[in-house]
This record gives C-alpha cells, structure tokens and sequence, in this order.
C-alpha cells in the first residue's frame, strides 16, 4: 500500500477516518491513534470547537437586545434575523428561549459551536448595526420629514401669494387703482386680507411685498433658501405667479 498523498512512498500505517494509506513522514499522532495530515488538521478544529462553551445565562442577557444572545453563540444569519424582526414581539420573546437553549446544547456538546473569535467579530457586527442603524433610520426618517415639510410649506407659500393678488385685484376692481400699503387690504369691505403677511414668517416662508397705485409684487422666499437650493415664488399684477430659483432673478 502506498501513502495516500506521496504516491511513490511506501505506506507504514493508514489513517483510521479516511482509510488511506500513511508513509512515515505523513504519519500523524491524535491521542494516540494514527491520522492522515488532512483528518489530524479537521480532528483538531472540531476538538477546538468542542472546548469551547457557551453560558446560557449570559445568552439570555445578551438576547434582551434581540439578535445578539444568538451571536454570542455563534449563530450570526439567525441573530439577524431576530434582530430585524424582534418589532413583531414574539421573534424577540422566541430569540431570547432559542439563545439560552442553544447555548446549553452547545456547553453539552449536542452542537458544535463556531470559536469564539470568530464569534465575536460577528457579536462586533451587530453592536455596531444596533448602534449605528436606528441613529441612521433616526436620521433619513427626520430629513424626509424636513422635506416633505418644506414641500407643504411651498404649497402654502403659493397659496398666500394667490390669495394677497386676489385681494389686490378686488381692491383695484373698488377703487380703480391699487393699493399703495398692503395695510389698506386689511379687512376693508370686499374679499379682503384678515392677516397682513408682508414682512413677517409664515409656515417658513417670508413675505416682500410693493404696491403702488399701479401694480403690485409679492414674493415669497423660504427661510431655508440660504442652505439648499429652495425655490421662491413671486406674483405681480394681473396674479401671475412665477418660480424663482434664487434671490438675484
């Protein structure tokens, strides 16, 4: 019989798991019986991982921040799992029974663990997803609501200049001319102004208004417009709203 990995060299013993034949340099000794390099090198990780133990209590403790009880034993794919899903409550409840059980097995060796090491890089993983993700949904959900609030904003920017032109308009149809000061819009008969808007903020927009006997502008800049690229909006006579996109237009 020749060894199973020098083809040429006459075999002294065989490995007791695979069988195949062991010359005298491939000879491996593990506790006392004869193995091949190849099954010595597996016997030994699988005797490491056996050593290793795993303390249910400390699983349970763990598994009270969903996802990381199962970590701690090794089980990274599943502590994802419960860890987005721990919202539902009873994967949460679930994880915490699954985390001390599998750690009793793994301490009686029905189930042979992941090393330590290995394990913590995982347990390092999840510390930082737990920390770092809702800080990070934190963050997206509060600057989508800014911008759905700096749409609505906008909407209600357009909505008062068209209701100030409306209120010129009416005034100009009284009259025959316009006002000169947005202030004689103020309750004055007709479908006039119940708030003088010109000059003050409303719902983050500021108002600029000019009258004068013939014609008027309003325009209304948002209080954000410094910082990102917001529009603004003007109406003049005649109620034609426009877009502008900055301060110089």
């Amino acid at each position: 019989m020749f060894c199973g990995i020098h083809e040429k060299r006459i075999a002294i013993t065989s490995c007791v798991q695979c069988r195949k034949g062991v010359c005298a340099e491939c000879q491996t000794f593990v506790k006392g019986r004869d193995f091949c390099p190849r099954c010595a090198s597996s016997i030994e990780q699988l005797d490491s991982c056996l050593s290793v133990k795993r303390d249910p209590l400390i699983a349970l403790l763990f598994s009270i921040i969903p996802g990381f009880g199962q970590v701690y034993n090794g089980q990274a794919v599943k502590g994802v799992i419960f860890f987005f899903t721990f919202w539902l409550v009873l994967p949460w409840f679930y994880g915490m029974y699954d985390a001390y059980t599998t750690a009793k097995e793994i301490s009686q060796g029905k189930i042979p663990p992941k090393p330590f090491k290995t394990a913590s890089w995982h347990f390092s993983i999840m510390v930082i997803i737990f920390l770092v993700g809702p800080f990070a949904l934190f963050k997206g959900a509060q600057h989508y609501i800014k911008l759905k609030s700096i749409d609505l904003n906008s909407v209600t920017a357009r909505h008062v200049l068209v209701k100030i032109s409306k209120a010129a308009e009416a005034y100009e149809q009284d009259y025959g001319y316009y006002p000169e000061d947005i202030k004689e819009l103020y309750l004055d008969e007709s479908p006039y102004l119940d708030v003088l808007y010109c000059g003050g903020e409303i719902s983050g927009y500021l108002y600029k208004c000019n009258f004068t006997r013939e014609g008027y502008s309003v325009t209304a800049w948002s209080i954000y417009e410094g910082k990102k690229n917001i529009p603004a909006y003007t109406i003049g006579t005649g109620g034609v709203l426009e877009l502008k996109k900055n301060r110089t237009e």
